[in-house]
């Protein structure tokens, strides 16, 4: 009986290991197993001291060991689509700043040469006209004007002290 249960475990063993992942990024949740396994039959006693468990409850270690890669992978691809949300929302804000940079800079510049357009239109009518200096021809009228003014005013007041 010994022997078919040295040769049982010793096969569980071989083939227990051969598992493997291609993926090198992921993680192993669960702590390495290093100690002892035995299989028992109801009534047998235990060849060491430990914590024994039945099927159901190997199962269930290892759902749960696959629950948390799950866990995991979930969490994982969330985080990621989060990231990738943020990134799309702040390329597409930065595509909309680059639009409304574009469309002022093409206002401002319609602004522009329609301002250049008019001043050359003004500069063009100005030139357009004789140049002459009306000044001094304006001096000497005021100066004319201001000296008939004072003679009239003058020569009625003697007409007005003569009465």
């Amino acid at each position: 009986m010994q022997k078919l249960l040295v040769l049982f475990v010793s096969i569980a063993f071989f083939f227990a290991p051969l598992h493997a992942e291609a993926n090198p990024y992921s993680i192993n949740m669960a702590p390495a197993v290093h100690g002892k396994v035995a299989p028992l039959k109801k009534g047998e006693k235990a060849p060491f001291a430990g914590t024994l468990f039945d099927v159901s409850a190997a199962s269930q270690i290892v759902v749960d060991k696959e629950n948390v890669k799950a866990q995991c992978e979930i969490e994982k691809s969330a985080a990621l689509d989060k990231q990738e949300t943020k990134h799309a929302l702040a390329l597409t804000n930065l595509r909309l700043g680059i639009g409304a940079a574009q469309y002022r800079l093409k206002e401002v510049t319609a602004l522009k040469n329609d301002q250049i357009e008019l001043l050359s239109t003004q500069l063009e009518t100005a030139s357009a006209r004789p140049k002459y200096n009306w000044s001094p021809l304006w001096f000497a009228g005021g100066v004319l004007g201001g000296i008939l003014i004072t003679i009239a005013a003058g020569y009625a007041m003697g007409q007005v002290g003569n009465k």
